[in-house]
């Protein structure tokens, strides 16, 4: 499916599309949007492989709930997912990565784009086959950021995040408004091994949390909207320059033994 211009296609009833991807043409503004459900789907073989696309494009998809086992490719875009009554799920490839652009005997990068999956209601599943890349390319450029809101569910993450800058730039940022998240390493461990150490917050809406194992940004901060915070693990924001972090409960604030 490429996509181009300004404008929107909306389905007043389910809608299924059934592609090995989507790219779009420069600058390209398109919202898709079904008030049933919202299917993005790879073919049976596969999602295969698709081009890159053209840089600073924005893609909507909105439904009652939105499933995309598909591959989306914005190279320094906007991506929004939103599901209005159910759940997001994502088994594809969501590449909103920064570019290397050739210019006579130089080359400008490009940073990465912006991604934001939000679940009015439901939940937020990123399952095993899953990809979201906002880096950057090794030669230079910012890493983008992921948003994800679903504060009324879970979120449920397996796959692969990438959120890498480039040389001399700054890594992806993340940040999480949740109804109930029990331990911060069920999201922190993927985030640490994809680069996404700029910053990191946290809104936890019901129940206490949990922060374990080690988690590395530079800017760090939680809340916890209805329960206590406990602090096992480390939270680690050092740097040439310093780091934050913040942490408020509306219940209490325990840091155990060996934490820091």
């Amino acid at each position: 499916v490429l996509l181009s211009g300004r404008g929107a296609f909306v389905a007043e009833g389910d809608l299924t599309l059934t592609t090995p991807g989507m790219v779009a043409e420069s600058s390209a503004t398109q919202q898709i949007i079904a008030l049933g459900a919202l299917n993005v789907l790879a073919p049976k073989n596969g999602p295969g492989s698709i081009s890159g696309g053209d840089l600073g494009a924005s893609l909507t998809l909105r439904g009652a709930s939105v499933t995309v086992t598909s591959d989306i490719e914005l190279p320094s875009g906007l991506l929004t997912l939103n599901a209005t009554q159910g759940d997001v799920t994502v088994g594809g490839r969501l590449n909103v990565s920064g570019t290397a652009q050739p210019l006579y005997d130089s080359v400008n990068y490009t940073d990465g784009g912006q991604i934001s999956i939000v679940a009015d209601q439901g939940s937020v599943d990123f399952q095993k086959r899953s990809v979201v890349s906002v880096a950057a390319q090794r030669g230079g450029g910012d890493a983008g950021s992921v948003e994800i809101r679903t504060p009324n569910g879970n979120f449920q993450i397996a796959g692969k995040f990438d959120g890498q800058g480039g040389k001399d730039g700054r890594n992806g940022s993340f940040s999480l408004d949740v109804g109930s998240l029990p331990k911060v390493s069920s999201v922190s461990d993927i985030l640490d091994k994809g680069g996404f150490t700029e910053s990191r917050s946290f809104r936890v809406r019901t129940g206490d949390v949990l922060i374990d194992g080690t988690t590395l940004s530079r800017n760090f901060d939680l809340s916890a909207d209805a329960g206590s915070i406990t602090v096992a693990g480390t939270i680690d924001a050092s740097g040439q320059t310093g780091g934050s972090i913040a942490l408020s409960a509306a219940g209490s604030l325990t840091m155990l033994d060996g934490a820091s």
